[in-house]
């Protein structure tokens, strides 16, 4: 009977249970939970959520704790606009994990451009690589430079930069 009058009453002020649930989990975690890099797998988006303010993203990651295995785990969030389209598969993001499961995550230093934030520094991961002898030509890592700056993920400094090491190498 309780049951019923509460689920009545979240009602009438616009919550369900599983939103209740949901928030209850967020804080639980917000308050108690760890900071750990995670790697997203993948991402797959579902429906709109105007209550949760944004559209909820199943998300699958490989989750790295300090001095333990890594391991993978999946979860629902819900993402406002300007972050769901950010995500990449094999980012390196940030997550922070429940004390009591570590199942029960959430993201937490999200992207703010293609190719994530790296976890410790909180900036963007280099979307070419710096490694000398790659099997890429100059020529293609330039090509490749010059679509990130026309998609607006390089700005023209960081274009400059990246094109003197590629022909610096």
């Amino acid at each position: 009977m309780f049951r019923k009058r509460k689920e009545a009453l979240l009602s009438s002020v616009g919550l369900d249970p599983a939103t209740l649930a949901y928030r209850q989990r967020v804080q639980r975690i917000m308050t108690n939970g760890t900071e750990m890099p995670a790697t997203l797998r993948s991402f797959e988006l579902g429906d709109v959520q105007p209550q949760m303010g944004g559209r909820m993203v199943r998300l699958d990651l490989t989750i790295e704790p300090a001095g333990a295995s890594r391991y993978d785990a999946s979860f629902d969030q819900p993402l406002p606009e300007t972050i769901w389209p950010t995500l990449a598969a094999g980012q390196r993001l940030t997550v922070k994990v429940a004390p009591d499961d570590p199942q029960q995550a959430m993201l937490w230093n999200t992207p703010h451009a293609a190719g994530g934030a790296d976890p410790e520094t909180g900036q963007p991961l280099s979307t070419t690589p710096t490694v000398p002898g790659t099997e890429e030509s100059r020529v293609e890592r330039l090509a490749k430079l010059q679509e990130l700056r026309t998609s607006g993920v390089l700005t023209e400094d960081e274009f400059q930069a990246q094109k003197a090491k590629v022909l610096g190498s």
